[in-house]
């Protein structure tokens, strides 16, 4: 790793590159805000989808371009995503009509604050404000607003990395998922058994 991942400003992204995950957006908007913070680096976590897709070299062109190539880190697959996670500041991907995002959990879990997108099943798991922030689909603007707000402001950081783990350990564990399916079941077999009646 660089020795600038050491430092702090860090946005990471951790997916499979392709499209729909919204790289390349992301991308474009972390130029806007290392514009206004010209220390900030971006660093995406993921191999390319499917293998041999060139994801990962059109991102590095669309740096190149737009100037902010040595600013950000393509560090392909790896295996030890938890210490990238705590190594960053913010975690950040607008990917496009994600049915949950597991990944904005586990983020959410290791209370870093979440940058993402208005749809999809996003705002069921990152509340807007509240643990992270969220903008509408192809407004690159408002998702580097976003990266700015929470990379320049330590405080917000804290209270939005509290807020999401605690979301996490209220809604998205194991024991939760399993008494919510227990009820589901319940609810079907009590209106099952009452139709019989």
């Amino acid at each position: 790793m660089p020795r600038w991942w050491q430092r702090r400003s860090s946005s990471t992204s951790v997916a499979r590159l392709f499209s729909w995950k919204g790289h390349a957006e992301l991308v474009r908007a972390f130029a806007l805000v290392h514009a206004q913070v010209p220390e900030a680096r971006l660093v995406i976590v993921g191999a390319d989808y499917p293998e041999g897709s060139g994801t990962t070299e059109t991102l590095t062109s669309l740096a190149r371009d737009l100037g902010v190539r040595d600013h950000v880190l393509f560090t392909g697959q790896r295996s030890d995503i938890p210490q990238l996670l705590a190594a960053c500041d913010v975690f950040a991907l607008p990917s496009f009509e994600e049915p949950f995002g597991l990944v904005f959990a586990e983020a959410m879990a290791m209370r870093k604050p979440v940058v993402a997108l208005s749809n999809g099943g996003t705002p069921e798991v990152v509340e807007h404000g509240k643990c992270g922030l969220l903008s509408a689909p192809g407004d690159i603007r408002a998702l580097a607003d976003n990266l700015v707000m929470l990379v320049t402001d330590p405080a917000l950081r804290r209270e939005f990395g509290e807020r999401g783990r605690a979301r996490v350990l209220d809604r998205f564990t194991p024991a939760r998922l399993a008494s919510d399916v227990a009820a589901v079941y319940s609810g079907l077999l009590d209106g099952a058994s009452q139709r019989q009646d």
